[in-house]
């Protein structure tokens, strides 16, 4: 994997589930706000909440892209690549590469 820009560790969505941080790993008291949803009650929804789990997610979600991405070029490097699955790698690298910018 290599090295990304965005803050580091885990993200955790709060109990209210409109709030995502990180914290720490060394020392548990420093967080960092990554995401607020919700700045006013009008603005708690469960969309906003929903938004949150993904936010929360994110680190997750590009570490399994990366081995995903990872496996299938080892892959595609020993067979034929159907169309689909071409199509595939190139929208997850696309994805990667977002991120990565």
């Amino acid at each position: 994997m290599s090295e990304t820009k965005h803050t580091p560790g885990k993200w955790f969505q709060t109990p209210d589930g409109f709030r995502v941080f990180s914290e720490n790993p060394i020392d548990a008291l420093d967080i960092t706000i990554i995401a607020y949803t919700a700045h006013n009650v009008k603005e708690r929804t469960e969309e906003a909440r929903a938004n949150a789990r993904l936010i929360a997610a994110a680190p997750d979600l590009l570490v399994a892209l990366e081995a995903v991405t990872s496996q299938l070029r080892r892959h595609f490097d020993q067979e034929f690549v159907l169309d689909g699955d071409e199509a595939a790698v190139i929208q997850a690298k696309a994805a990667l590469a977002k991120v990565k910018a």
